[in-house]
């Protein structure tokens, strides 16, 4: 009975997720609701948790990359206002630190390099881009 609440949270929560997608692809085309990447997150977040709940591992991995791929996507979009881009580094922190859990359970050390370092490299690439903006003294 439990698994079966599982597969409609799953039918909910993708669901949810098509919402959250419309609402991000809103406010980034209009520029209004930067924290609208949080939404996408948390919907990708909860599809995650309900697969790795009934071991579909696969399914689980691929919604936390693309959460992390979507919020790293805004954070380096220079088109768009910095408030975007920093609430997409909150978002992007969380999504890291959801994969690196991940791969940790799994004991998959490849993985868990490969993503440190990417991740590592796109945050930098990002603050130096903040740092750029900021006017010196």
């Amino acid at each position: 009975m439990q698994v079966k609440l599982y597969y409609d949270a799953i039918a909910c929560y993708q669901k949810a997720l098509t919402v959250a997608e419309e609402v991000l692809q809103e406010a980034t085309s209009h520029l209004s609701n930067s924290e609208a990447i949080h939404i996408y997150v948390l919907s990708c977040q909860n599809l995650a948790n309900c697969h790795l709940a009934v071991e579909q591992l696969i399914e689980a991995e691929t919604y936390l990359l693309k959460a992390q791929s979507s919020a790293s996507d805004i954070m380096g979009a220079s088109k768009l206002l910095m408030e975007f881009r920093t609430q997409a580094y909150c978002a992007f922190y969380a999504t890291f630190q959801d994969l690196v859990k991940f791969y940790e359970a799994l004991g998959r050390e490849d993985v868990l390099s490969e993503i440190i370092m990417q991740s590592k490299e796109q945050a930098f690439k990002f603050l130096g881009q903040v740092e750029a903006t900021l006017p010196s003294n």
